[in-house]
Parts: C-alpha cells; structure tokens; sequence
C-alpha cells in the first residue's frame, strides 16, 4: 500500500501477493488503523524499548510493529460481533511479551464471546500456544469448565455452543 513500515518486518517476496489478495478482498478485508511500536525488539530476552501508539501511515523509520492499537481492536470489535464465521491465523503482535500482547488478547477474548454466542471460529497458528488459549477462553464460556477450554483443538474446529469443544 505504500505506508511507511519503519523496521518492521516485511517478506518481500511477498508484497505482490499482498497486493493481489487486498484486491480480491478489498470490500471484506480488514486493516488495523494504528499500532504499537517499539525502538527495540528482543524476542529472545523478552524486551522491549520505549513504546508508542501511532496511526497506521505513521511508524517512524527504525521502528517496529509490535501490535495493533486500541483504535484497530475496536475496529474488529465492529466488524466480528455479529459474525457467524471467523477464521484467525496469528496473532496481532508479539504475544510473547506481555507489552505487546494486549491486542492478541483483545481479539482472542472478541473471538471467545462471538463463539459462546453461537459463531464459529477456527484459531491456528502460534495462537494456538497454551497462555493463549488459557487466557483467550477461560471464564469466557460459562458453561464449560477452564479445563475444556485448555483441550479446544483447532484439527476438531468447532465452536463450543455449550458443551465442552
């Protein structure tokens, strides 16, 4: 889209296909409108440097994304609470780190309510790890104890609905 993405990462290889995909989809894709960043990133040493929330055309050079925004989390609040299908393949930032895990965990919680309200949703990728789906659905389903939530398995995708997925 031409945006400035500071340091963040970009595959490269993978930018037309992008392209192609905002094109087909462009009426049902949804962006986020602002981000996180950080001046630093070590995964590895769970840390990161000074932070700032800014619009999405607005990271400043040498800075990375490291989540979505509040503004962006409200955006797919809108757009999925009266969804009846969501697919969701990774998460929205560096969940590792808790600093940067609060809009992963915004929508992992947005995905539990839509689900015990009767949508389904398919979770893959590292969304699957277990502080996630501990965190993501727990206490969101009052009728299934914490420990089904733990067992939920995307190769038997289907939403819970009142007894244990």
């Amino acid at each position: 889209m031409g945006l400035e993405v500071g340091s963040s990462l970009v595959e490269e290889d993978k930018v037309d296909f992008a392209r192609e995909l905002l094109a087909k989809g462009k009426d049902k894709i949804v962006l986020p409108s602002d981000f996180l960043v950080s001046d630093a990133l070590d995964v590895k040493a769970r840390k990161l440097g000074d932070l700032r929330e800014v619009e999405a055309a607005q990271i400043p050079a040498g800075w990375k994304g490291v989540d979505i925004g509040p503004k962006s989390v409200e955006k797919f609040r809108a757009v999925l609470k009266d969804a009846k299908t969501v697919i969701w393949n990774g998460p929205m930032g560096i969940f590792e780190i808790d600093k940067s895990a609060k809009g992963t965990f915004a929508v992992a919680g947005i995905m539990a309510d839509i689900t015990a309200a009767g949508a389904t949703t398919v979770i893959g990728g590292a969304i699957r790890q277990p502080p996630l789906r501990r965190r993501a659905w727990r206490g969101r389903c009052r009728t299934c104890p914490p420990a089904a939530a733990l067992r939920w398995n995307s190769s038997k995708a289907r939403s819970c609905r009142g007894s244990p997925p």
